[in-house]
């Protein structure tokens, strides 16, 4: 088994439902993971040991589709952050963000 499933959840970070990331244990080291639940099962980071240097987070979304909850998905993942100075901030984002091109969020 390859793989090692890591979820927000403290009391069962390898079976809970909703938002994960799957690591590839032959590729990156996966016994010292931080993770940080933002929004629960909509937001979380992940922490991996990057080339010994200083740790990379990702951060992993299931963004709401409606349009007022998706625009307050993204100002409550800001404030989380600005409130946990001490948590990493990502470097790379995945999953699924509900923005369509037209939706004026990159602008």
């Amino acid at each position: 088994k390859r793989g090692r499933l890591f979820t927000a959840d403290p009391n069962a970070p390898t079976s809970r439902a909703g938002l994960a990331f799957v690591l590839n244990k032959t590729l990156i080291k996966t016994e010292n993971i931080k993770t940080h639940e933002i929004i629960p099962g909509r937001a979380m980071t992940i922490e991996i040991e990057w080339h010994g240097e200083k740790p990379l987070a990702i951060l992993g979304v299931y963004a709401p589709n409606a349009p007022a909850d998706n625009a307050q998905f993204w100002t409550d993942i800001k404030d989380w952050c600005r409130r946990h100075p001490h948590v990493e901030r990502p470097s790379a984002m995945g999953g699924d963000t509900n923005i369509v091109e037209d939706s004026g969020f990159a602008d």
